[in-house]
């Protein structure tokens, strides 16, 4: 597979210099040494740190500037002349931006449950609508899912495309819920999507379970909780898109068009899925507004 973008081998380059950092811990009580909490707002585990670290060195290593907004360490400039990050810095300063999670699914990792990714994003610009590299990597079974803005979205470099699926009783979802939801008599109004799909699933890390939406595994993700940052689905929001699916927030707006410039503050609601379930799951959410 050629790449059309001069990041996307770097960024390929970098997840993998991180999986060989972290593999040899996963599960394990060294895994999950603790450390400060994050820019994130969560608590910075052992795994996360090394990922992160091996990710950023890795980026920074050809020496252009960069910014990087990751969920372990925050924002800052790379200045290549003066070697040194700058954490006060204007956006405007530079073009290149990477929006990394170094693991999406830690809980997973650190307990060795088999469902957890590396995630790096690369934008040439402050927005969302500027993604032009998405990278999602699974840990646990070395797989790789990747796209490049107007190139198509691939899995280990085949081409994949959301599911036709079109009847949302036959859909197979994802989702992340609190367990107060399972606990009220029924699932709430923000959540009635899951009602009337056939299964649902719940696995623990929202890029991994986007990019299964991508490649028709699931016909949709939801993740109502209005906890989700940046990091947690930037590339995947391309991979998916590039796949043909949609992903909306809890208004039924387009992500793009709610999302500010690339901030860890903002949080977000999701409702991701296939083409042929957009209408459906949109009137089913949205009722008020989507009467048709």
């Amino acid at each position: 597979m050629d790449y059309s973008n001069k990041w996307t081998e770097r960024i390929v380059v970098a997840i993998q210099n991180a999986f060989l950092e972290i593999k040899n811990i996963i599960g394990t009580k060294e895994a999950n040494k603790k450390h400060t909490i994050g820019a994130g707002g969560d608590l910075t585990l052992e795994i996360d740190k090394r990922a992160e670290s091996i990710i950023i060195d890795s980026l920074e290593s050809y020496n252009e500037p960069i910014i990087i907004i990751s969920e372990e360490i925050g924002k800052f400039f790379w200045d290549p002349v003066a070697k040194k990050r700058f954490f006060n810095f204007d956006f405007s300063i530079c073009s290149d931006f990477f929006i990394i999670d170094p693991i999406d699914g830690s809980t997973n990792a650190k307990r060795g449950i088999p469902f957890s990714c590396i995630s790096v994003a690369y934008a040439n610009g402050p927005t969302l609508s500027d993604i032009q590299v998405g990278a999602v990597f699974n840990i646990e079974t070395e797989d790789l899912f990747l796209a490049e803005k107007g190139m198509g979205a691939f899995f280990n470099k085949n081409p994949i495309q959301c599911s036709q699926t079109k009847k949302l009783t036959s859909s197979v979802g994802g989702t992340d819920m609190h367990i107060r939801d399972f606990c009220e008599p029924k699932i709430k109004q923000k959540n009635i999507v899951l009602k009337y799909a056939r299964k649902v699933r719940i696995m623990g890390s929202s890029a991994l379970e986007i990019c299964l939406v991508a490649d028709g595994s699931l016909d949709f993700y939801i993740d109502f909780r209005g906890i989700s940052r940046i990091c947690d689905f930037a590339a995947a929001y391309l991979i998916v898109k590039e796949a043909g699916g949609f992903i909306i927030d809890d208004k039924g707006q387009s992500i793009s068009v709610s999302t500010n410039n690339f901030s860890l503050d903002q949080r977000y609601n999701l409702l991701v899925g296939c083409p042929g379930l957009e209408k459906i799951m949109k009137k089913k959410s949205f009722p008020n507004k989507y009467k048709s």
